[in-house]
């Protein structure tokens, strides 16, 4: 038997996508290795992001104050209540919901997609050939398609068992730029001006935290050696004395570097293949859980009309609209000048960013929920609020101008 829809990838955005699909009365299939390996990486998000996706009972903690830290604005909070998920819960419920919906999961390697034929669009797998109506990729960014010399987010993180930690119960840390301080060269630190790192921390209990030194974006990504020896020196410098270190998290993700183009043939892009890493955060999990029962809805539609190179043009209109693609010119552009700000620059950048309020604030602007005209207004809102040197920055290079003003005024390119 034909099916209807091979997904391939078993992470969030695969299970969520493939169990939306057979809830709407599709046959669909998960390939991957192993569909049903852990996850590797663990997931927060802002509780009020959660709304409706039906994932409440895998957060597995809350905290009211998020804090923000600079050597300029000191530690302030941001106003928002942040929660973590479960990873094990989360996936547990991503399976039983494809378990419920009739899907099925398939073991394989993916090594090509060929050339859509007859209706059908066939995958190679582990040198056999897999026939199906559409094909999902919800891969990651490095699947099946490639990415254009992105920018990589490094991260290095531990759980670890402390005597103490600085922090007040409902506190956790978003974000500390504060400078680190090293007092020998033994420790392979790199470049700390130019190649800045931030600590994220969640405390557990008053015994545990979840302490993880974050590059945000670079190009080429720092490696996980230096991320691990800074935050070492991090621990150091807020006098977290660590008893054991119970789970180690490596993590690099791509930013950016996906060609928001039309589809060839059946082949949908979704989650991180699909651009739904935010360029300038690297966040995609909400995105993609948001994004899933309107493009199910889109392909169930679709493919009861027309075959499925139809059906993928028809899901690229309705996630990609013209819009959505101004808004990730303007996104792309907030991480090009990421990338190019030193430490000294940085800090007064999120200073301001995270100070803007109203309508269109950092809320909109992290959840990628602001109209182009929205985030041209917190972009206009946070070039107000800096220095000279700083808004000549921000302005980019006159050969980004075209693309910038074809965003803002509607002409996207």
């Amino acid at each position: 038997m034909t099916l209807d829809v091979r997904v391939v990838g078993a992470g969030p955005a695969g299970l969520s996508i493939a169990a939306a699909l057979a809830q709407r009365g599709l046959s669909v299939s998960v390939v991957a290795p192993d569909p049903e390996a852990a996850w590797p990486a663990s997931y927060g998000c802002w509780a009020d992001e959660l709304g409706p996706l039906g994932v409440d009972g895998a957060v597995t903690g809350r905290w009211e104050r998020a804090l923000l830290c600079t050597d300029g604005e000191g530690v302030r909070s941001l106003g928002r209540t942040y929660v973590r998920l479960d990873t094990g819960v989360l996936q547990s419920l991503f399976l039983g919901r494809c378990e419920g919906a009739g899907v099925t999961l398939e073991s394989g390697t993916v090594e090509a997609i060929a050339e859509y034929d007859n209706g059908l669009q066939p995958l190679i797998v582990d040198g056999r050939v897999w026939r199906s109506r559409l094909v999902v990729d919800a891969s990651g960014t490095r699947g099946l398609r490639p990415v254009t010399d992105p920018a990589v987010q490094v991260a290095w993180g531990e759980l670890v068992r402390v005597d103490s930690h600085p922090w007040a119960p409902g506190e956790m840390v978003l974000m500390d730029w504060r400078r680190l301080r090293c007092s020998g060269a033994q420790d392979p630190i790199g470049d700390l001006e130019g190649a800045p790192t931030f600590l994220y921390a969640l405390p557990l209990d008053a015994e545990h935290v979840f302490v993880e030194e974050t590059s945000l974006a670079a190009r080429p990504g720092l490696s996980l050696a230096e991320c691990r020896a800074r935050l070492a020196v991090r621990r150091r410098q807020l006098g977290l004395v660590v008893r054991e270190v119970l789970e180690v998290e490596r993590c690099a993700i791509d930013m950016g570097g996906v060609a928001l183009t039309r589809p060839k043939g059946g082949v949908v892009s979704f989650g991180a293949a699909g651009g739904l890493v935010h360029p300038a955060t690297g966040y995609s999990l909400i995105a993609s859980l948001r994004r899933a029962p309107l493009l199910a809805d889109t392909l169930a539609e679709a493919l009861d009309l027309t075959n499925g190179a139809g059906a993928a043009q028809a899901a690229f209109e309705v996630m990609w609209p013209s819009e959505a693609r101004r808004c990730r010119t303007l996104h792309a552009h907030g991480l090009e000048v990421l990338l190019g700000l030193p430490l000294h620059r940085i800090q007064p950048f999120y200073d301001a960013f995270f100070s803007v309020k109203g309508t269109a604030d950092w809320r909109g602007y992290m959840g990628d929920n602001l109209s182009p005209a929205e985030l041209s207004v917190l972009m206009w809102r946070v070039f107000s609020a800096v220095d000279w040197p700083m808004r000549r920055t921000l302005m980019g290079s006159p050969g980004q101008w075209p693309a910038l003003l074809s965003a803002v005024v509607g002409q996207p390119g």
